[in-house]
């Protein structure tokens, strides 16, 4: 409860594996009196996140899952190649039919016009997020507000998940993290 955790592995040595096995075990942990919310992963790239979707699906965790017979994770990744549209994402969310969302700062932070923001629609989940994931948390730290502006908001979208679920994980992950990105990012993490 409460973690927070920065993972730093090169490439391929199993980052992507550590939020899995976080999302399965909370997930699976379905009873009374459990923190078994869905993860909130952010991620900066749809080259990224498409990456994500095939690591996250059947061809890949769905196996892995299924010969552990265990069920598969159910996930979205909000992207010009997910179909999916964004209503439904919002009603699957506050009816706790997902596992696993994937999205990019700005699809969180960015107001929609006629619809409600997101972050309104996580605070009305009945079974809010137990984990937030950020993949390459060093463009954070490294990029700050002069390219993505909005990374810089990550810490109040914890801060408003945290009111949702005050038991919130937070995993920062990174394949080059230096130490003062580290620093950067525990300062701006840290708190609250």
């Amino acid at each position: 409860h409460r973690s927070f955790t920065i993972v730093g592995l090169p490439t391929g040595y199993g980052k992507t594996r550590v939020a899995q096995i976080a999302t399965h075990l909370l997930r699976s942990s379905r009873r009374e009196g459990c923190d078994s919310g869905p993860t909130l992963i952010i991620s900066p790239l749809i080259s990224l996140m498409d990456d994500q979707r095939n690591k996250w699906g059947p061809e890949h965790l769905g196996k892995i899952l299924e010969k552990a017979n265990l069920e598969p994770l159910r996930c979205r990744f909000l992207t010009a190649a997910e179909s999916t549209r964004m209503n439904q994402v919002m009603r699957e969310l506050r009816e706790d039919e997902l596992d696993v969302l994937c999205c990019s700062p700005e699809s969180l932070i960015s107001p929609k016009i006629g619809r409600n923001h997101m972050i309104e629609t996580f605070l009305q989940m009945p079974n809010p997020f137990s984990l937030m994931v950020v993949d390459e948390a060093h463009i954070i730290a490294d990029w700050g507000a002069s390219i993505r502006p909005t990374f810089q908001l990550l810490n109040m979208v914890k801060e408003r998940l945290l009111q949702a679920n005050p038991a919130l994980r937070l995993l920062l992950m990174s394949a080059t993290i230096t130490s003062d990105e580290d620093q950067e990012l525990r300062r701006m993490f840290e708190n609250g």
